[in-house]
């Protein structure tokens, strides 16, 4: 009964542990899951910003005076707000919480804009709501507003490679859950096994097995004729009638 009982307590402790971890498991899952909407959600931003600062630089050309004074200043506010996301991306946003972009496929994605943005869309808006009539900065915003499409574009791409890295993780962890489950399963099948080979041995004892009543027979037997003999002489009938 003690190899049993070792064997039983041994196979539930390794159940439980599998059954922890398989829930440690799934609240690692989810916890990445929710951890993946905000970076996800910052860097789609950048597009609406890219959007935002080309209408406020376009809107800027046809006022004047304090009107065109306040358009500029919402568009520099933009800008500053862009490279701060950019920078975030590498970096990690302290405001939000965020951690830096994990992903180096999705990082270079977001270093290509940023390097686009930085050396020759951004210095054409500053030209623009910097310049002193309608034609000239007419003239600075007419390559960034004809490559908008194709700077929104790369970030659409960098976002869609961070969807597929995020979901990347969740397959690797759905993998190991699998993983643990079999490991259960497995264990599972084992106790089922004891069991059944002890229920099996108590059959056969309650059933009067031959083997067994014939066993059971000469050991008490021998127990009896050893109780009989001089002490001296217990020891070795004991170990010569042993089976």
């Amino acid at each position: 009964y003690r190899g049993l009982n070792a064997k039983l307590g041994g196979s539930a402790l390794a159940m439980l542990l599998l059954a922890l971890a398989l829930v440690a498991g799934n609240l690692i899952l989810l916890d990445s899951i929710s951890g993946d909407a905000a970076p996800l959600n910052y860097i789609a931003g950048a597009r609406r910003i890219l959007y935002q600062v080309a209408f406020l630089a376009d809107h800027s050309v046809a006022q004047t005076g304090a009107a065109r004074e306040a358009t500029v200043t919402d568009a520099r506010t933009a800008m500053r707000s862009l490279d701060e996301r950019f920078a975030g991306f590498r970096q990690g946003a302290a405001d939000r919480d965020l951690p830096p972009v994990s992903d180096p496929l999705t990082l270079a994605a977001l270093r290509q804009v940023e390097d686009a943005w930085t050396t020759r869309y951004k210095p054409a808006v500053e030209r623009a709501l910097a310049a002193s009539s309608a034609a000239d900065a007419n003239a600075a915003l007419s390559q960034f507003a004809g490559d908008i499409g194709g700077l929104v574009d790369q970030v659409d791409r960098a976002t869609d490679r961070y969807q597929s890295f995020a979901g990347e993780k969740v397959a690797r962890f759905q993998a190991l859950q699998y993983g643990f489950v079999i490991l259960v399963a497995a264990v599972l099948l084992a106790v089922l096994w004891t069991v059944r080979g002890v229920t099996r041995q108590g059959r056969a004892l309650a059933a009067g097995d031959p083997r067994d009543l014939r066993n059971h027979a000469a050991r008490r037997d021998l127990e009896h004729e050893v109780l009989q003999a001089p002490e001296s002489q217990r020891h070795d009938e004991t170990l010569r009638r042993l089976p």
